[in-house]
Order: structure tokens, then C-alpha cells, then sequence
């Protein structure tokens, strides 16, 4: 009976039912651990990724898109005279900021008007589109480039 007792991995039968438990238990727990740890790592890792500049770029291209939805609200646009549309731009700008905006209509030329003539290369340059149409029924799309000066 000893010899049997002896062979045993824990002693008796009790006691190895509870120890293969244990063992299945310390493995569930290990791998758990692993999950949630790879989790929280790939979690930092984009949300530094990600970093506070991103929603200074955000708002960049907000001012773009309000500026020239400012632009054919007040039907500026619609003249596509490029006197007009740059006086109408240097008012409603924000001091901070600098713009181009390149306005195309089906079956006209471009009208390029620029808040200066220096384009950054070392920053970010906010893009985006508006479509319109004028009161002469011409279908047209702005598209502007905002930047911080």
C-alpha cells in the first residue's frame, strides 16, 4: 500500500485531483496575464503614438473648413472674383494662420488666392474641399491648405 501511496504524483488520489487543478488554475492565470499585458502595452503604444499634436491639427483644418464655409455662406464665393474672395479671407482669418485656396469650376480657369506666397515645408499643412455652386449655376470645388504661421 505504500509503494502504491509512493508511486503517486501528490500521495493520494485527493491530493493529485487538487494538484492537476492547481496546475490548470496557475496556467489560466499566466496566460491572463500575458493577454493584459500585451493589451496595455499596445494600448500606450498608440496612444503615445498619437501624442497632443494631433488635435492641434485637428482644429487647424476645422479654421479651414469654417473659413470657407464662412466664404460661400456670405456668398463670396460666388463671385469667384479673386479680389473679393482675398479681402473676404484676410478678414475672416484667424491672425495665427495662413492660407491658399484654389477654387475650380467646370468650364472655367483657376483662381488661386494665397495669404502669402511662402508654402511651409517644415510643419503641418491642414487640406481640405468644398463643393459649391454659384449663382450662375457653375459647379465649382475649393480647395484650401491652412498652416500655422
Amino acid at each position: 500500500m505504500k509503494m502504491q501511496l509512493l508511486n503517486l504524483r501528490f500521495g493520494n488520489k485527493a491530493n493529485k485531483c487538487l494538484g492537476n487543478k492547481a496546475f490548470v488554475f496557475s496556467l489560466d492565470i499566466i496566460v491572463a496575464v500575458v493577454v493584459v499585458v500585451s493589451i496595455l502595452a499596445a494600448s500606450t503604444f498608440y496612444v503615445a503614438k498619437a501624442g497632443s499634436e494631433s488635435v492641434t491639427n485637428l482644429h487647424t483644418v476645422r479654421v479651414g473648413s469654417d473659413v470657407l464655409a464662412l466664404l460661400d455662406h456670405d456668398g463670396i464665393l460666388d463671385t469667384l472674383s479673386i479680389e473679393n474672395i482675398e479681402i473676404n479671407l484676410n478678414r475672416v482669418l484667424p491672425i495665427n494662420y495662413q492660407m491658399r485656396t484654389l477654387v475650380n469650376c467646370i468650364g472655367g480657369d483657376q483662381i488661386a488666392v494665397e495669404t502669402t506666397d511662402i508654402f511651409p515645408q517644415d510643419r503641418f499643412v491642414g487640406n481640405g474641399k468644398r463643393v459649391f455652386v454659384t449663382n450662375t449655376s457653375k459647379y465649382c470645388i475649393a480647395d484650401f491648405s491652412i498652416w500655422l504661421k
